[in-house]
């Protein structure tokens, strides 16, 4: 969420990062993973374009 255009407020009260543990075949590695409102949700989505965004909006 380091490349949206809002507050840190707004940021802090409606998404989450946290580190995962994943396995892709014999490999684990740790990767991001967010958990977000759906005031989050909704900004993110309003920043995407095209007919599939469009359904969404």
């Amino acid at each position: 969420m380091e490349s949206l255009d809002c507050s840190d407020v707004f940021t802090s009260a409606n998404f989450c990062a946290h580190a995962k543990k994943i396995t892709a075949g014999v490999v684990v590695r740790d990767s991001k993973v967010y958990q977000m409102t759906k005031d989050g949700f909704m900004f993110l989505v309003m920043g995407f374009t095209g007919k599939r965004a469009a359904a969404v909006k």
